[in-house]
């Protein structure tokens, strides 16, 4: 089962949680032992701790999930290319971002090897219902999505 942060999993994880000798939590690589969920907790954040190490350093105050979890805003068709100018004129990024997939401002990445953003808004929409007039929308880079104009990218830092 790949878990991807659905409800059914996370209803898995807290049935899960509440049986620490269920036969789920044993890791089979450890042939010479049983393991618990305390065993695979444990390890889990240990193993978690040192890869934010890694790639954050030793100083917790300087750790911010924007270091981690960037976007890169990339043009169709000519922002995948392949030609390293074209992309560099036509896409934004990577930049900083925060959030994750249950929040308003929703984004999504992998996790496995990396929490660069693979999926993200493309616009933001505010409704006025008692004056629709009143509405407004921006694309997520900024007032223009083409990357010939002045306000492409006007809506982000880069």
């Amino acid at each position: 089962m790949r878990a991807n942060g659905t409800d059914k999993e996370m209803w898995l994880v807290n049935l899960l949680l509440k049986n620490p000798n269920d036969r789920w939590w044993n890791d089979l690589s450890t042939k010479d032992k049983i393991s618990t969920r305390d065993d695979v907790l444990t390890r889990s954040f240990e193993e978690g701790y040192a890869a934010t190490v890694a790639a954050l350093g030793k100083d917790r105050s300087q750790w911010r999930w924007g270091k981690l979890h960037t976007q890169t805003f990339v043009s169709s068709p000519l922002g995948s290319s392949g030609i390293g100018i074209m992309e560099w004129l036509v896409n934004k990024g990577p930049i900083p971002v925060g959030g994750g997939d249950e929040c308003v401002n929703a984004t999504a990445w992998v996790g496995k090897d990396s929490f660069k953003v693979g999926t993200g808004p493309a616009m933001r929409i505010i409704i006025d219902l008692s004056d629709i007039t009143k509405s407004v929308s921006i694309n997520s880079t900024g007032q223009s999505g083409h990357p010939g104009s002045k306000w492409h990218g006007d809506m982000i830092d880069s």
